[in-house]
């Protein structure tokens, strides 16, 4: 049904994640225990492996893995430099960047670092021209305020990155603490109906 496709999806979308929690508590009001046990300790797996999915995105985020990813897909000729890239669903780094692309200040810090490495990436045949005696300075020079550009436009992309990252983490992290909390008065509604 409906709520079964529903909790299939992104563990990280707040309907979700809301949805991990109200089947159990429909089971659990419709006298289902035993499924609606099932579904409470569905619901704390799949949050806490997107609890580890979010620390391993911010791990990614400071070593540079997510940015040299975005870097190789959009500097690949082939990709026509597609805005796509936070859309396309088949893909697992896709997915990540299209939720955390859902932040407008992510969004807006994405636009500006691929602006700025797509200009780089342009730029990569001006660096080869160094028989030009006279050009030289000049090249260099300009690399060097396009490497500042890009790596300010890096450190706000990370930023923002982190500021996501952290509010997804608590957010998920409330909806973890509600599924822990329903699965033990779950437990202890068991006990009292057990005891005569």
């Amino acid at each position: 049904g409906p709520w079964t496709e529903l909790i299939g999806r992104d563990p990280l979308d707040p309907a979700v994640q809301e949805g991990l929690l109200a089947l159990p508590y429909a089971l659990e009001h419709l006298g289902a225990y035993e499924q609606a046990r099932q579904r409470y300790e569905q619901a704390i797996a799949r949050l806490e492996a997107a609890r580890a999915q979010l620390q391993a995105a911010h791990r990614q985020v400071d070593d540079g893995q997510l940015l040299a990813a975005l870097a190789r897909r959009d500097g690949d000729a082939g990709n026509g430099w597609s805005r796509l890239l936070v859309s396309q669903r088949d893909d697992g780094e896709a997915v990540a960047w299209r939720v955390l692309a859902a932040s407008p200040d992510v969004g807006a810090a994405l636009d500006d670092y691929r602006d700025v490495l797509m200009i780089e990436i342009e730029a990569q045949p001006l660096w080869q021209v160094t028989t030009e005696a006279m050009l030289a300075p000049r090249i260099t020079a300009l690399r060097a305020q396009l490497q500042a550009l890009l790596g300010t436009a890096a450190n706000r992309l990370r930023a923002a990155l982190h500021t996501e990252l952290e509010r997804l983490d608590t957010q998920t992290g409330r909806y973890l603490a509600e599924a822990h909390f329903a699965l033990a008065r779950h437990y202890d509604h068991a006990v009292a109906e057990a005891t005569p």
